[in-house]
C-alpha cells in the first residue's frame, strides 16, 4: 500500500465523524458492503469520491482487507486523522459560511427589489395623493386635513410634509392678496400660516412681543371668508378692550372692502347685547372719568354714616399704617424661610405720612416723627422730615432715610436706621456715613434693629430729638386722623375696590368672602375686621347696584352666563339681532393671558350652544400683568385640559425690536417658555445710568434747585435721542405718586406720572404727542417707540409688591406670584423700544430683574457726561463761571476765597467751582482782579448755552499748563 493509498484512508476515517461511536457498525455492515458493492456503497458523494480514487490505489487483496487497512490507520494515524478532521471541518465550515452568505445575499437582493417595487408604488401613489392633496387645499381648505386622514391611512404624506404644503399656500394666499396698512403685501413667516391655517380643532397660540398677532388674527379670518367661503357672521373675534377691537375691525375693513366683516368686539360689548340691561353700566372710562370709582366711593361713605362705622376705618386704617405687616406671616406655615427673607426684601411698609419705606424699623421711626408733630409738607412754616432726600457724597447721590427740616426749610437733623448690624459690608458703610456727618453741621442719630425692638424706643427717640432741639408736639389719634383722613380712607377705598371687583369677578358675596378668608387660619384681628369690612362693602355694593338701577361690568358677565346657559342664542343691539351664537364656527379670543373665570364661564356657556365652533385664543403669557385685576395663568397653561382636542402653536419671531432687545426679553424671562427671535439685524444699544452718579450742571442746578436731579437727567436723555429724530416713551413702574418740580423757584408736585411728564414736555418745548410719551410700564402695553427710557429700575420697583397684599391671600395671591408677575411687568418695559433702551437704575439699589439680565447682555454703562446738558429756557440769561484750582501751590487758601465769592464745587469727572452771573452783568476784566484769579495755576472759563466764551489762566502753579 502506497501513501497515498495511506492518505486516503487518514481522509476517509477522518470523513467519518461518528466512527468512534459505530465503529462496530462500519466494520461489520458498512465495509463489508462497500467492498462487494465498491465505491458505489458511499452514502454520499464525498465518500463516494474518497473511495473510488482509494479503490484505484489498492490492488484487490488490499481492498479486500479494507476493514483490516482501516483498523490499523485508526490505531496507527490518530494525529493525522484528528488534524485532516480538524481541517475538513473547517473547510466545511467554510463551505457552510459561503452558502449561507449567499442565500443572505439573494434574499437580500429579493427584499430590496421588493422595497424597490413598494417604494415605486408608494411614490406613485404618494405624488398622485399630494396631486389630489394640492386640489383639496385649493378647493376645500377646510375640510383638507379630514380628507388626508381619510384618505392616507398609510400616512404616505407626513405631518411635517404637510405643514410645508399648508404654509407654501398660505404664504403664497397672503402674499398675493392681504395688503397691511403700511401698503406693503403680507407675508407671514411659517409660525403665522400654521396660526392661520389651523381650522377643526382648539388653538393655543403663544406669541411674544412683536410677534405680528393682530395681522396674524385678521389675515385667519380673511382667509377663512375668502380663501373658503365662511360665512363672515359665524366668526367671532372677542378682545378685552375697544382699542383692541378697533384696531382689529379697522384692518379687516381694510382687507374686505366689499364689507360682510366678522363681529368684532370686547367681551363685554357682546355681554351687553346678550343681555340688553335697561341699568346704567357703571365703568371707568378714563383718569378723568371714573365712574365706578366714584360709585364705590359713594357706598362707602354711605356706610360710614353707619354710627361706629368711621371709627372702625379709623382703627383699622391706623393700625394699618402702625403695623409690621410682613409679621402676620410668621405665623404658621405660610412661607418658608427663603420665602420670608424674599418677602421681607421686596415689601414696603406705608407710613403714617404715606411714605412707602424699606422696612419696618423705618416706619417705626416715621411714625413717631409724625406722631410727635414733625408733620410738615414742606410747604408751610411747620418743622417736617423728608424721606430718603438726597445729599451729595465723593460723586454721588447718598439718600439718608430722614432728613429734619426747620421751619426755612433747612436741613437740621439727619437719622439712619441701621437695620442690618453684623454684615461686614454693611457696618463699614454704616460708619463712612458716621464720619461724612461728623464733618458736617447737621446733627446726626442712628437706631438699630434691637433699638427699635424694645418697648422704650420711642421714649428714647423723643428725648434724643428733644436734646438736639426738635421742635415736637405729640398728636392725638384724633388730631392724626384729621390730618391724615382723606388719604387714609383713599387707601382704604383703593383696597376695598379691589376686593369688591376680584371678588365679584368670582360671583361671591360677602359671607363667600368672609369664608374663604377663614379658611386661610390666618388668625389676625386687624386683618379679620378689614377683611369683614370689605364684605360688608360688597354686599352693600352689590345692594346699591340693584337699588340705582345700575350694573358693573362683572354682573353684566355673570348675566350674559346666566343667560345663554339659560337658551338665549341671538346677540345685537338698538332691536336688531347682529348675530346667533349658536350658529358661530370660530371664535378667536385676543390677550387671552388675561383670561378670567367669568370670561371663560361665558366662553364654555357659548360652546355648549354651539359645539361645532372651534376656538383661537392668542396671547403673551410673558406679559400677564393683570393679575391684580383678578385674571389668571392658569387659563394660558392648562389650555388643553380646558379645551379638548387642543393644538398649541408658537409665534416667536419679534419684527419690531433690535437683537439686543430681544435677547435682553429673553433672559429676563429665561426659564419661562420659548425665547423670542429677532427678525432685524441691527443690533440696537442697551445703556444703563444710575441716577446716583448724576451731578446737574450749574446751569441746571440753579433752574432745577439744588434736590432736583431726577429732572435734569430725564431730560438729557430725552434731548439725546430726540437729537437723532427718535420718537420716546418714557416709563416708570408707578402711576401714581409723587413727583415734584422746582423750574425756576416754582415749586410743582405730581401725583400722577402723565402730569409730571407733560410738565417736562413743556419744558422742551415738544408739541407732538407721538414724539414724547409718558406712561406707566402697565399702561404702555401694546405700544411701542424708537427708544424706552425705563426709570427708577430699583429693588423698591421691581418688585412693587404693597403691603396690603395680605388682604389679597383670599384670591390666592403668594410672594411667588405677586413677584412673577412684577417680573413679567419688567419684560413689557424691556420689550417696547425698537432699537434703544435706557435703564435709569442707582448703585445702591438695583432691581434684581436688572441685575440677573445684565449680567448676560451686552450693554453700555451711560456716561451723564457725554449728554449734552438742558437747554433750560430762560438760561440764556446768565453765564456759568467755571474755576479749575487743582494746580494751585495754596489749594486751602483758593478753596477759601472761592467760597467767599459764593462759588459753589462741583464733583465727578470734570471737577471745578462754578457761580452763575447775569449775562448783563458778566464783567471778565472785573473778575480777573478777584483775589482767587491770581493765583498761580488757576484756570477761569466762562460758558453761555453749553458753549466757551472765555477762556483765563495764570501761568506757574504745581504743573505747567499744557496746550489746549
Amino acid at each position: 500500500m502506497d501513501a497515498a493509498a495511506r492518505q486516503l484512508l487518514i481522509k476517509l476515517l477522518a470523513s467519518w465523524r461518528d466512527w468512534p461511536e459505530k465503529r462496530t457498525w462500519y466494520l461489520a455492515e458498512h465495509i463489508p458492503d462497500v467492498i462487494s458493492t465498491g465505491p458505489e456503497a458511499g452514502r454520499n458523494i464525498e465518500e463516494r469520491v474518497n473511495l473510488g480514487v482509494l479503490h484505484k490505489h489498492l490492488d484487490p487483496e488490499e481492498w479486500e482487507a479494507l476493514g483490516l487497512l482501516l483498523v490499523q490507520t485508526d490505531k496507527h494515524d490518530q494525529g493525522p486523522i484528528a488534524e485532516f478532521r480538524a481541517k475538513a471541518n473547517r473547510d466545511r465550515a467554510q463551505v457552510l459560511a459561503e452558502e449561507r452568505k449567499a442565500r443572505a445575499a439573494e434574499n437580500r437582493r429579493q427584499r430590496d427589489a421588493e422595497r424597490e417595487r413598494i417604494a415605486r408604488e408608494r411614490a406613485a401613489e404618494k405624488k398622485q395623493l399630494m396631486d389630489r392633496l394640492h386640489v383639496e387645499i385649493e378647493q376645500r381648505f377646510l375640510g383638507t386635513a379630514d380628507w388626508l386622514r381619510h384618505n392616507d391611512p398609510d400616512h404616505l404624506i407626513t405631518e411635517d410634509e404637510y405643514q410645508r404644503v399648508v404654509v407654501d399656500h398660505i404664504t403664497k394666499w397672503c402674499r398675493t392678496t392681504l395688503t397691511m396698512p403700511n401698503g406693503k403685501a403680507f407675508v407671514p413667516d411659517a409660525e403665522q400660516a400654521l396660526a392661520i391655517a389651523t381650522s377643526g380643532r382648539h388653538a393655543l397660540v403663544g406669541a411674544r412681543a412683536g410677534s405680528g398677532k393682530t395681522a396674524t388674527m385678521v389675515a385667519r379670518s380673511v382667509f377663512l371668508i375668502r380663501a373658503c367661503g365662511v360665512d363672515p357672521s359665524s366668526i367671532l373675534m372677542l378682545a378685552f378692550n375697544a382699542a383692541a377691537a378697533d384696531e382689529m375691525r379697522h384692518r379687516l375693513e381694510t382687507m374686505l372692502p366689499q364689507g360682510g366683516i366678522p363681529h368684532v368686539m370686547t367681551f363685554h360689548a357682546l355681554a351687553h347685547r346678550i343681555v340688553h340691561p335697561s341699568e346704567n353700566l357703571l365703568f371707568d372710562q378714563s383718569e378723568s372719568m371714573r365712574a365706578l370709582s366714584r360709585y364705590v366711593q359713594d357706598v362707602r361713605d354711605e356706610l360710614m354714616r353707619t354710627p361706629g362705622k368711621e371709627e372702625l376705618v379709623r382703627d383699622v386704617m391706623l393700625a394699618y399704617f402702625r403695623r409690621d405687616w410682613s409679621r402676620i406671616l410668621e405665623r404658621g406655615d405660610n412661607l418658608s424661610a427663603a420665602d420670608q427673607l424674599a418677602y421681607r426684601r421686596h415689601l414696603q411698609d406705608e407710613s403714617i405720612k404715606g411714605d412707602f419705606v424699606k422696612s419696618y424699623g423705618e416706619k417705626v421711626i416715621a411714625n413717631i416723627l409724625f406722631s410727635n408733630g414733625i408733620a410738615g409738607d414742606g410747604r408751610g412754616a411747620e418743622s417736617y422730615y423728608g424721606y430718603e432726600h438726597d445729599v451729595r457724597w465723593n460723586g454721588q447721590n447718598y439718600k439718608p432715610d430722614f432728613s429734619i427740616y426747620d421751619q426755612n426749610k433747612k436741613r437740621r437733623i439727619v437719622i439712619e436706621y441701621f437695620g442690618l448690624q453684623g454684615d461686614p459690608d454693611y457696618d463699614q458703610l454704616s460708619q463712612a456715613k458716621r464720619e461724612f456727618w461728623a464733618d458736617r453741621d447737621e446733627v446726626f442719630l442712628e437706631y438699630f434693629a434691637s433699638d427699635v425692638a424694645k418697648p422704650d424706643f420711642e421714649e428714647r427717640m423723643l428725648a434724643d430729638l428733644r436734646a438736639v432741639g426738635a421742635p415736637l408736639h405729640p398728636l392725638s389719634d384724633e388730631e392724626l386722623w384729621h390730618r391724615i383722613k382723606k388719604r387714609a380712607l383713599d387707601r382704604f377705598t383703593v383696597a376695598t375696590t379691589t376686593i369688591i371687583g376680584r371678588a365679584r369677578q368670582r360671583r361671591w358675596t360677602g359671607n363667600d368672602l368672609r369664608q374663604t378668608w377663614s379658611s386661610l387660619g390666618m388668625d389676625d384681628p386687624d386683618l379679620d375686621r378689614f377683611i369683614d369690612l370689605g364684605a360688608q362693602l360688597l354686599d352693600a355694593y352689590a345692594a346699591s347696584l340693584a337699588a340705582d338701577a345700575k350694573e358693573d361690568f362683572s354682573g353684566l358677565m355673570w348675566r350674559a352666563v346666566d343667560e345663554v346657559r339659560a337658551g338665549t342664542t341671538s346677540f345685537g343691539r338698538g332691536g336688531r339681532v347682529d348675530g346667533e351664537l349658536s350658529t358661530l364656527e370660530h371664535i378667536v379670543v385676543d390677550e387671552f393671558q388675561d383670561f378670567s373665570l367669568m370670561f371663560f364661564e361665558l366662553l364654555d356657556a357659548i360652546l355648549q350652544t354651539a359645539p361645532k365652533c372651534r376656538v383661537m385664543a392668542v396671547g403673551d403669557d410673558w406679559q400677564a400683568i393683570n393679575e391684580f385685576a383678578g385674571s389668571s395663568t392658569a387659563y394660558f397653561s392648562s389650555f388643553e385640559a380646558k379645551f379638548q382636542d387642543a393644538a398649541r402653536l408658537a409665534l416667536t419671531t419679534n419684527r419690531r425690536s433690535a437683537p439686543a432687545i430681544v435677547t435682553l426679553g429673553n433672559t429676563v424671562m429665561q426659564g419661562r417658555g420659548a425665547p423670542a427671535r429677532a427678525a432685524r439685524t441691527e443690533p440696537g444699544h442697551l445703556r444703563e445710568f444710575t441716577l446716583d452718579t448724576f451731578d446737574p450742571s450749574p446751569i441746571e442746578a440753579a433752574a432745577f434747585g439744588e434736590h432736583d436731579r431726577e429732572a435734569p437727567a430725564l431730560l438729557r436723555l430725552i434731548q439725546d435721542h430726540r437729537a437723532e429724530g427718535r420718537n420716546v416713551a418714557v416709563l416708570s413702574r408707578k402711576r401714581r405718586g409723587t413727583w415734584t418740580g422746582n423750574l425756576n423757584e416754582d415749586p410743582r408736585t405730581f401725583s400722577e406720572f402723565t402730569a409730571y411728564g407733560a410738565y417736562l414736555q413743556k419744558i422742551l418745548d415738544i408739541e407732538e404727542p407721538e414724539e414724547l410719551r409718558f406712561s406707566s410700564t402697565h399702561g404702555f402695553k401694546g405700544q411701542e417707540a424708537d427708544a424706552v427710557i425705563l426709570v427708577d429700575v430699583t429693588q423698591r420697583n421691581y418688585p412693587l409688591i404693597h403691603p396690603t397684599w395680605t388682604l389679597f391671600q383670599v384670591f390666592g395671591d403668594t410672594i411667588q406670584t405677586l413677584t412673577e408677575a412684577e417680573r413679567r411687568l419688567f419684560y413689557v418695559g424691556v420689550s417696547r423700544p425698537h432699537m434703544h433702551l435706557d435703564v435709569v437704575t442707582t448703585n445702591l439699589d438695583p432691581s434684581e430683574f436688572w441685575t440677573e439680565a445684565r449680567g448676560s447682555n451686552a450693554f453700555i454703562q451711560g456716561d451723564w457726561e457725554s449728554l449734552p446738558e438742558v437747554r433750560v429756557p430762560g438760561a440764556d440769561g446768565h453765564v456759568e463761571i467755571r474755576v479749575y484750582n487743582s494746580l494751585v501751590e495754596d489749594f486751602d487758601k483758593s478753596k477759601e476765597l472761592l467760597k467767599q465769592d459764593r462759588f459753589r464745587f462741583r464733583g465727578g469727572t470734570a471737577k471745578y467751582w462754578w457761580r452763575l452771573v447775569p449775562a448783563d452783568a458778566w464783567d471778565s476784566e472785573g473778575l480777573l482782579r478777584a483775589p482767587w484769579a491770581q493765583h498761580p495755576g488757576v484756570r477761569i472759563e466762562a460758558w453761555r448755552d453749553s458753549q466757551r466764551d472765555f477762556e483765563h489762566r495764570v501761568p506757574g502753579g504745581r504743573q505747567a499748563w499744557g496746550p489746549f
